[in-house]
């Protein structure tokens, strides 16, 4: 946990005007979807998912996700990233 937590990249999820946590959102289905972190700062939006594997393509998918319900909801200039807790590693999307 030494490595994580001196991380710059990681270090950086802990900071923004408003951090929610696996906040659970609902499709227009009412399916839900729960990203590990969305962090609102003065310029955008960012929601975070954090994988222990390799990157896969459902991964990414699943992020894609996360970014068009947000923005369904109003948010604006919604990004997403990915981040390997195994490679310290972040894929911005």
């Amino acid at each position: 946990f030494e490595k994580l937590f001196a991380d710059t990249k990681f270090n950086s999820y802990f900071e923004g005007n408003e951090i929610l946590n696996e906040k659970v959102i609902l499709d227009t289905d009412g399916k839900k979807y729960i990203p590990d972190r969305i962090i609102k700062r003065d310029a955008e939006t960012l929601v975070v998912d954090f994988k222990t594997g390799h990157p896969m393509k459902k991964h990414f998918s699943q992020v894609r996700k996360y970014i068009t319900l947000l923005e369904e909801m109003g948010f604006e200039n919604v990004k997403g990233e990915l981040f390997y807790t195994n490679e310290l590693a972040a894929k911005a999307l």
